[in-house]
């Protein structure tokens, strides 16, 4: 098929998190500045040096000690990089049994007697190591050199021992397959192809790692990492869900928390359907925004007033659930690759030109070319049809942190109902599915509130109050639940702030970093 394709499409930002909102229902620049009340950053400072010897003299675990003693060797894997493995148990219940490797990567040429700082763009399923690879760290020069920067991949992600389900070919046909149940039998075929998924990930996984991927586990290797690199504290970046890995790392081992970043922060008390219910709202009202400038531009395929261009964009994702889209290399573009693909400009509202590009030609030409580029670009499908493990992940981690849910199709359609109900676009697309009701392992533990020690070092949670993904809110209850934290507030659309928002948001995270105070309480951005 042909239609009038720019050569060269509108640039594209790759949103940091991958915290995506599918059918699960669960939750990888230069803006104009604003004023607030925060300090500039310090000159002249820098952050905490790295004391081996105070490092190891934390006791170990028992059961860990050769683990925590372990060397480090730092190989070089790229052009200004290095990279290096630690070993972590499989299960911290039976240290001496069977090992998982850890991937890790730093700079080349890292100062080694500075401290290091530990980032982690979210997910689950986000690699840390393709994050700093790919020019992720966006932290300022005096932050960079008064630390040594260490992106890693969590266990299950990327590099490290990692899940694996499906081959590109598979995934690809499960994409093409999604629907949206509408009695019984629906119901029955979605949780029949869970089932098949989640067979799949337990056969082509590692033995037994499935069962060991849960948050609180995660944690403790970051503090296994954070002793074999020498530190003394952990001095950590978070994004999205890394927030809530850094705050579970903080409620279990207080006594080695240094300077924490928590940026797009989750509620871990919230279960699966509390976080997909204020995403799917929190993604309505950033839908109404964009809807709101693609009618004031030139190329948005809708018109009329808002509540018009919002209905006939329903009406069309719609009818791709009957009638998806053909593709020139086979495939096609369903229901579900449109969401996706709209979902990033509301991740990154400068995003909102490509995708309100890519939307005109596939409703107005019927070629959804450059959409299905944009949905594979959220799903970590490469040009050659290979996937990241991102997605793979993401299922893997969460079915571990939250409860097992329901099987029952008569409860999963009123589920679902609800959803559309509380959001009516995207509801649709978060609220039917139960994947983790076919999972073949058992749940770590239901979610709850975190029990932090009261002595707890200072941390910084930031904040942005048009956020869709991790809503505001969730920033005010974590720091409910972290002793001692405070929250630094940008006013701003999209998911994260720091990297992406303003020099006010810079100078107070950067300055936290270096001199380890926080701005003060209520600070706004």
């Amino acid at each position: 098929m042909t239609s009038p394709r720019p050569a060269h499409p509108l640039p594209f930002v790759s949103p940091r998190a991958r915290i995506r909102a599918f059918a699960a229902g669960l939750a990888a620049v230069g803006l104009l500045l604003t004023g607030c009340t925060a300090p500039s950053t310090p000159s002249g400072t820098s952050g905490p040096s790295t004391d081996a010897a105070a490092a190891t003299s934390t006791p170990a675990p028992a059961g860990l000690e050769s683990l925590y003693a372990q060397d480090v060797t730092w190989n070089n894997c790229n052009d200004g990089f290095e990279c290096a493995s630690v070993q972590a148990p499989l299960d911290y219940e039976q240290p001496g049994g069977e090992k998982i490797q850890l991937a890790l990567i730093r700079a080349k040429g890292s100062d080694a007697a500075a401290a290091s700082l530990l980032v982690n763009p979210g997910g689950p399923g986000g690699s840390g190591v393709e994050y700093v690879r790919n020019g992720g760290n966006v932290l300022g020069a005096d932050v960079n050199a008064a630390y040594s920067v260490v992106g890693f991949d969590p266990r299950g992600v990327g590099q490290s021992t990692a899940v694996k389900c499906l081959d590109g070919q598979e995934t690809d046909q499960r994409r093409a397959a999604a629907s949206i149940p509408s009695d019984t039998a629906g119901v029955e075929a979605l949780l029949k192809d869970s089932a098949a998924y989640a067979a799949a990930c337990e056969a082509n996984s590692p033995a037994g790692l499935l069962a060991h991927l849960d948050t609180k586990t995660a944690a403790r290797d970051l503090d296994l990492i954070r002793a074999v690199l020498g530190d003394a504290k952990l001095n950590y970046l978070g994004y999205s869900y890394g927030t809530k890995l850094g705050a579970t790392y903080a409620e279990l081992f207080p006594a080695t928390v240094g300077r924490l970043v928590l940026d797009g922060a989750m509620d871990p008390s919230l279960d699966s359907d509390a976080v997909g219910t204020a995403q799917a709202k929190a993604f309505e009202r950033a839908l109404d925004l964009f809807l709101k400038d693609c009618l004031a531009g030139d190329d948005c395929p809708f018109s009329g007033t808002e509540a018009e261009a919002r209905a006939a964009l329903t009406t069309w994702v719609h009818g791709l659930e009957t009638s998806p889209l053909e593709l020139d290399d086979g495939r096609v573009l369903t229901a579900f690759d449109a969401v996706q693909a709209i979902l990033l400009a509301l991740y990154e509202p400068l995003n909102a030109p490509r995708v309100v590009q890519a939307l005109s030609f596939a409703v107005e030409h019927r070629d959804g070319t450059d959409l299905m580029s944009l949905a594979d670009l959220s799903n970590d499908r490469s040009a050659d049809g290979s996937y990241s493990n991102t997605n793979d992940a993401f299922t893997a981690i969460n079915c571990q942190d939250y409860s097992r849910g329901t099987a029952d199709p008569a409860a999963i359609l009123a589920r679902g109902a609800a959803f559309e109900k509380a959001a009516p676009f995207f509801g649709r697309y978060m609220g039917y599915d139960d994947a983790c009701s076919q999972w073949p392992t058992e749940a770590a533990e239901p979610p709850s509130a975190l029990k932090a020690a009261s002595d707890l070092s200072p941390i910084l949670i930031v904040g942005t109050t048009g956020d869709p993904a991790t809503p505001y809110a969730w920033a005010e209850a974590l720091s409910r639940q972290l002793p001692h934290s405070v929250v630094l507030t940008w006013e701003g659309e999209g998911h994260t702030a720091y990297g992406r928002s303003n020099q006010c948001v810079v100078s107070a995270v950067e300055g936290y970093l270096l001199s380890g105070e926080l701005p003060a309480a209520g600070t706004r951005c």
